[in-house]
């Protein structure tokens, strides 16, 4: 059963304009949340730097404590028996991980800038929204594979998580219920 009251009948039909002007309103969206936006990639984009600056700082720290004999694989760490699919995702691993930061950071910029321009109607932040997402997944999907640090992976999933967020402020608003 209904809780809802039915709507009264319109006695005198309505003007044009005011049916414009109820369409007008129907479709005005409020304006894209730019501050929220930029703080979130900015503080996702902050958050991967200090990743990568805390990896690349490991990673001297680390080369710097095997001798030459250790790092040739003569010395007594041998070298790991690796399955195809250990091998494969070592060998994507490293030819991705160095562009995949510039590819999230420039393009949450390159998103951001053009949602804010070009997201007046629902069709145009549906599709951004679907782009930061897409940015995003493709972030997480990179980040588990396998990298010299785990700080490179933390950095990624921050920036992917930004992304991600970014997304799902785009959502348009859904319709007032009567």
């Amino acid at each position: 059963m209904s809780t809802q009251r039915p709507l009264p009948p319109i006695d005198a039909p309505a003007a044009p304009e005011h049916l414009e002007a109820l369409r007008q309103h129907e479709r005005a969206l409020p304006p894209v949340p730019t501050v929220a936006m930029a703080c979130v990639l900015v503080g996702a984009a902050l958050a991967q730097v200090v990743c990568l600056l805390i990896a690349e700082e490991n990673l001297r720290v680390l080369h710097h404590q095997f001798t030459v004999d250790m790092q040739m694989g003569k010395g007594p760490l041998a070298p790991a028996q690796l399955s195809g699919w250990e091998s494969t995702s070592i060998k994507l691993g490293a030819f991705v991980q160095p562009a995949m930061p510039w590819v999230q950071n420039m393009g949450a910029l390159f998103l951001y800038f053009i949602s804010k321009t070009f997201s007046a109607t629902a069709r145009a932040r549906r599709w951004f929204r679907r782009a930061f997402l897409t940015l995003g997944g493709l972030g997480l999907a990179v980040a588990l594979l396998p990298m010299r640090d785990e700080y490179q992976s933390w950095g990624m999933v921050a920036a992917a998580v930004g992304a991600i967020v970014a997304g799902l402020m785009l959502c348009a608003p859904s319709a007032p219920e009567p």
